[in-house]
């Protein structure tokens, strides 16, 4: 998925939550004063970012992984988007469950943004990511299947 891609996938979802705290389907809780219609500054960075953690958690998971074992990645993956939720909003997390002030809620609201901003950047510039883009593995047919499959 190209930089595009990830950016109208952002953008899509980005409308879709939004819509849905404007009809308070779904509402973020405490008072955050980092909403934008509703939707955290940090999750609509996060959001769009998921995708690609999840991506470089396959990069760099699957090729430990043999045989039957690739279907740990089925778990894997979604461990990774908890994992990067909890990890790069826990500051956030923590203040507004602790009753912070609002001025203190927007600095911790920046720094889950900016850490929801590094994260993928950390990701996109990993030695795993680097040493794929330097020497792609190319694809080919799986015999009998027409599937794809990468090759070492």
């Amino acid at each position: 998925m190209c930089i595009r891609d990830r950016v109208a996938f952002s953008l899509f979802d980005a409308a879709m939550e939004m819509t849905i705290s404007q009809f308070h389907v779904m509402t973020y809780y405490g008072d955050n004063p980092t909403l934008i219609l509703g939707l955290p500054l940090y999750s609509l960075v996060q959001n769009g970012a998921l995708a690609l953690v999840g991506g470089w958690t396959i990069l760099v998971a699957a090729p430990h992984l043999l045989g039957v074992r690739k279907l740990l990645l089925a778990l894997l993956v979604p461990l990774s988007f908890g994992l990067q939720a909890f990890v790069t909003t826990w500051p956030m997390y923590l203040g507004l469950n602790t009753g912070a002030s609002r001025s203190s809620l927007l600095i911790l609201g920046l720094i889950a943004t900016a850490a929801n901003l590094a994260l993928p950047i950390l990701c996109v510039y990993s030695p795993q990511a680097r040493a794929l883009r330097t020497h792609p593995v190319p694809a080919r047919t799986q015999s009998g299947t027409g599937a794809l499959v990468g090759q070492r």
